[in-house]
């Protein structure tokens, strides 16, 4: 087995241990705070919708036909791990109006750092372990948060276009919710 696998495979194991005990107080801080993140998501997602409702009545702006919620793994590297929501119309991607906004769920995401460093400990039985091995194996755990961020903004979006149709914003039809990584497939919700 190569160097940089058997380092890999060390890790992931413990950081799965890890990630579950995070897990744990992640979940507990979104149930004992889950109305102030919700008033939160919501207040950034209404910033979102003012910036759309003037597009619009400039005439720059057409029927929205997507609203799009992804992490950025860019920011990962800043360890900001800022998410972007974005509106598009039908064109989806190559729309030329932007409208978007950036917002977070540190209490997310808090627990990323900590657990590498612990890691970096217990495998300092290859000592010589690069820079670069270290941020691609966070980079590799950041994943298991991603995906999880994913599911509590699901819950989050419950009553978007309910919140959408009051600030009468013009949208398609068929409007959709989409929630993933920036420029990949994602989850309709």
């Amino acid at each position: 087995m190569e160097r940089k696998e058997k380092i890999f495979n060390m890790a992931d194991k413990r950081l799965q241990i890890k990630f579950e005990r995070s897990l744990s107080l992640i979940d507990e801080y979104f149930l004992c705070n889950k109305e102030a993140i919700h008033l939160d998501f919501i207040k950034s997602i209404n910033c979102l919708f003012e910036i759309a409702k003037k597009q619009q009545e400039q005439g720059v702006k057409r029927d929205i036909a997507y609203m799009n919620i992804c992490f950025l793994r860019t920011s990962f590297l800043t360890e900001s791990y800022d998410f972007m929501a974005s509106l598009y119309d039908d064109k989806f991607y190559v729309e030329t109006t932007e409208t978007r906004i950036y917002f977070n769920l540190n209490f997310i995401f808090e627990h990323i750092n900590r657990d590498i460093e612990e890691i970096e400990e217990e495998i300092k039985i290859f000592p010589t372990l690069k820079k670069f091995e270290i941020k691609e194996l966070k980079f590799s755990y950041a994943q298991y948060y991603f995906i999880y961020a994913m599911k509590i903004i699901k819950e989050l979006c419950e009553d978007i276009e309910e919140k959408i149709n009051c600030r009468d914003l013009k949208i398609t039809e068929d409007f959709k919710i989409i929630v993933g990584g920036h420029m990949e497939e994602g989850l309709k919700l």
